[in-house]
């Protein structure tokens, strides 16, 4: 076997890699969420003996080699579908034990799982918000991922979409890049893509498709825009008074002493914070940071209701960003019940406001600018139509 030098290694992005660096992320999410609530119902149940016990980890590392095999080895479209799902499982199944191998009693129950679980979760979506970006529009990447599509031409069996955007990248091609012999090749394609263009077979959507589509119809209609502003305006205050009066009992009970009163407050808390109390650069950390994002997530809310929605956007967006990625880090060391609830609740929240922002203020701003663009055409005409009545040129009143 002949291992060839490779000159060129700059790497190029795979058509539609964010749909399975997605699903990966949800097979992960998933996999760690349902395996934690199996086992805490089951009693914690261990597949083994008194001798042997075949933990999970090994079912993790299993998926994840053979969703590897599977990608090296098959080059049908539903191979990348599938590795993505093993590969995400796997994962899944193998952070989840992460608390066995960072304590040195390999303690499953260590309250660092649960951060370092979440960090991992965080960084997987670092990377699919850094895969969504478009691709660049080089020649080069241009035909990698035409020939990648050329397998669904190859098997009949390709949406509407698809076929025009694989059409449409090799008419890119056909007419931009610089070698004679690759325009060439793209012309040749497009026109086999364009002959085969009537025995393509349109894939018929699938029952998690079907649910989905469903789902937003539903969703369009329920929430309307002021529906919409009404709960992002309620989740928002509400959700940010909740956070700085949770630091303001904290910080009451950090320095008050023992009474009836601080014992009944206690009692309201966590034993997770409450150990945390105790160290005050942590809780400092922490106290900070979470009352400025509940004062940013009141203040957000606030402008939004009297209708300042671009700028209410501006300052409650980042917080939630914030709290999702840094202050639940911390929440979950102290109490994972906590740290879930808020984090499913404010994953609602921020999905809300995207969506408000997309649907409504995106749109408006898109149709001023379209309007300020016709004044503005408008406003030239008249002024060149003057201008020809006085008998002055057009470069002249321009």
């Amino acid at each position: 076997m002949a291992f060839e030098r490779i000159r060129n290694l700059r790497p190029v992005k795979r058509y539609r890699s964010e749909q399975y660096v997605l699903i990966s992320l949800v097979t992960f999410a998933l996999t760690v969420v349902l395996l934690r609530g199996l086992l805490k119902l089951t009693g914690y149940a261990q597949i083994g003996n008194d001798s042997i016990h075949i933990a999970h980890v090994l079912w993790g590392g299993l998926g994840l080699f053979a969703g590897s095999i599977v990608l090296l080895v098959f080059a049908n479209r539903w191979a990348l579908f599938l590795g993505a799902v093993l590969c995400g499982a796997g994962v899944g199944f193998f952070i989840d034990e992460v608390g066995k191998f960072v304590t040195q009693t390999n303690n499953y129950f260590t309250p660092a799982a649960a951060p370092i679980i979440y960090a991992l979760f965080l960084v997987t979506v670092l990377v699919y918000l850094r895969v969504r970006r478009p691709a660049g529009r080089d020649v080069r990447g241009e035909m990698y991922r035409a020939f990648e599509q050329m397998s669904g031409v190859l098997d009949h069996e390709m949406s509407r979409h698809d076929l025009n955007a694989l059409s449409h990248r090799l008419g890119l091609v056909s007419t931009s890049a610089k070698d004679a012999a690759t325009r060439e090749l793209a012309k040749a394609l497009l026109s086999y893509v364009e002959g085969e263009r009537p025995r393509m077979v349109e894939p018929q959507p699938g029952r998690m498709q079907c649910a989905l589509t469903s789902t937003r119809a539903c969703a369009r209609r329920v929430f309307t825009r002021s529906r919409l502003r009404a709960f992002l305006v309620f989740t928002l205050v509400v959700g940010g008074i909740y956070a700085v009066l949770d630091m303001a009992l904290l910080a009451f009970l950090a320095v008050s002493p023992s009474s009836g009163a601080t014992d009944f407050l206690r009692s309201l808390v966590s034993p997770g914070e409450l150990a945390a109390l105790g160290d005050k650069i942590w809780f400092s950390v922490r106290a900070v940071l979470e009352g400025s994002v509940g004062l940013a997530m009141v203040v957000g809310g606030v402008l939004i209701g009297l209708r300042q929605e671009w700028r209410g956007l501006s300052i409650a967006i980042p917080a939630l960003i914030v709290d999702l990625t840094v202050v639940n880090l911390l929440v979950f060391y102290q109490d994972q019940s906590k740290a879930l609830i808020g984090l499913a609740v404010e994953y609602v929240v921020l999905v809300a406001a995207f969506a408000y922002r997309r649907i409504y203020l995106e749109d408006e701003a898109e149709e001023a600018a379209r309007a300020a663009e016709a004044a503005e055409g408008a406003l030239a005409r008249a002024l060149r139509q003057a201008a020809a009545e006085v008998g002055i040129s057009p470069r002249e009143a321009s």
